[in-house]
């Protein structure tokens, strides 16, 4: 009798037996599938001062925390150095999940059960926008 396995997006062996793995699989055909989906809208967002939440850093590596709602959300870093991104209720740089540099745009999947986002800027003064996608 032979094992079965699965394999993930570098070819790798998972054992089926292995939740997280498969979870983490799940999520990423889940973003994808969202990303399809609201492709149309993702392209036409512009950046503009009241195009959704401003969120600013006054101080690098600060740990700020802003409400959110399960979802797909977009994030343009449109002002000095680069934002990074947590979930956990602890400091953002010990639970990192997504990062995004100066002038580029991130999706962010919120997952069921998270109602608020862990940010952090690489330096003084960072402002980006995060706008939930429809």
């Amino acid at each position: 009798m032979s094992d079965s396995y699965l394999s993930d997006k570098a070819g790798s062996r998972i054992n089926p037996a292995s939740d997280d793995k498969l979870r983490d699989i799940e999520d990423s055909l889940n973003l994808q599938k969202a990303l399809v989906e609201n492709l149309e809208s993702l392209l036409a967002l512009s950046v503009e001062e009241d195009s959704g939440k401003r969120l600013t850093n006054a101080a690098a590596n600060t740990d700020t925390e802003v409400a959110v709602t399960p979802g797909l959300y977009v994030f343009d870093c449109v002002i000095t150095g680069g934002f990074y991104f947590g979930l956990a209720d602890t400091q953002t740089y010990k639970n990192v999940r997504w990062a995004c540099g100066l002038n580029q745009r991130i999706l962010i999947k919120v997952p069921d059960g998270y109602f608020s986002l862990h940010y952090a800027t690489t330096v003084n003064d960072g402002i980006g926008f995060l706008r939930k996608l429809a």
